[in-house]
């Protein structure tokens, strides 16, 4: 008894100190030392004569350690899914008042289908693709907007929220993410005709990037007729596995509200023609 006392307190010796480096150093490599340490111990005593119940007890210990420490978090671990349609709420067509444009927004949907809160979650636009295989003309990858957050600095939500801050999402939650954002112009009072129509054909297949809108050095907006090849995004989080998918985009060169996206897959050379179902 006296030798597993003695081993004892230098395996809590041992975890106390693991466990402070825990955040600089790989836990599950941590954790299997740890055992590796126990079982050592455990055969240590057996061979000296040690009482075998004592032996066990031990080697519970660790294996307890085991399962709360890595098996547990690992089979409730968040996850989450990017899903899409081409189909309202996905793609929604709504009045921008204040620019006196309609908008149309194309968004993905997140959904935390794991087992426990995911936190700190963020999307990213993180690579735009032209026909020939190459990175569209000065894009670099941007944050995306979530839906929910507010598009103005607030302070009367507890916090100093910004439009791109991340969220979380608690077990079965969803949030949608702003991936683009087409606009066309209503027509103003005593604008003539001819005006208008330039005005309108200005915005046809542009597309804003759902996110902050400010100088950054880079695009902010993309050109669908620019013969576009993929999109790529990926969530990220404090502690979930990165998330990617891949998205090309389909238009018909004539209304900004039938753009639609699809997933992308290499060296793929049919996409489904059907319209986007998105409310009119």
């Amino acid at each position: 008894m006296v030798f597993f006392q003695k081993h004892f307190k230098k395996l809590q010796s041992l975890w106390n100190m693991l466990s402070q480096e825990g955040e600089k150093q790989d836990k599950f490599v941590i954790y299997l030392l740890l055992v590796e340490v126990v079982v050592i111990i455990l055969i240590l005593g057996i061979t000296r004569g040690e009482d075998l119940a004592v032996a066990l007890g031990t080697m519970s210990m660790a294996l307890a350690i085991v399962y709360i420490e890595i098996i547990k978090p690992w089979l409730h671990k968040p996850k989450v899914k990017i899903e899409f349609e081409n189909k309202t709420p996905f793609c929604r067509k709504v009045s921008l008042t204040a620019e006196n444009n309609f908008g149309y927004f194309i968004r993905l949907r997140i959904r935390n289908v794991g087992g426990s809160l995911a936190r700190n979650l963020r999307g990213k636009l993180v690579e735009v693709i032209n026909k020939d295989g190459k990175t569209y003309k000065n894009f670099d990858p941007l944050f995306l907007h979530w839906v929910s957050m507010p598009m103005i600095e607030r302070v009367d939500i507890g916090k100093y929220a910004k439009w791109l801050d991340p969220i979380d999402l608690n077990v079965g939650e969803w949030e949608f993410l702003n991936v683009f954002i087409t606009k066309t112009p209503k027509k103003k009072e005593k604008e003539t005709e001819t005006d208008y129509l330039k005005r309108k054909e200005k915005e046809k297949g542009r597309l804003y990037i759902g996110t902050k809108p400010e100088a950054r050095g880079c695009v902010m907006e993309l050109k669908i007729s620019e013969s576009l090849r993929h999109i790529k995004i990926t969530i990220y989080g404090e502690n979930i596995n990165p998330v990617t998918e891949k998205y090309r985009l389909v238009w018909d060169g004539k209304n900004y509200d039938e753009i639609k996206m699809e997933p992308y897959k290499e060296n793929s050379k049919t996409i489904e023609k059907d319209k986007c179902k998105c409310e009119k």
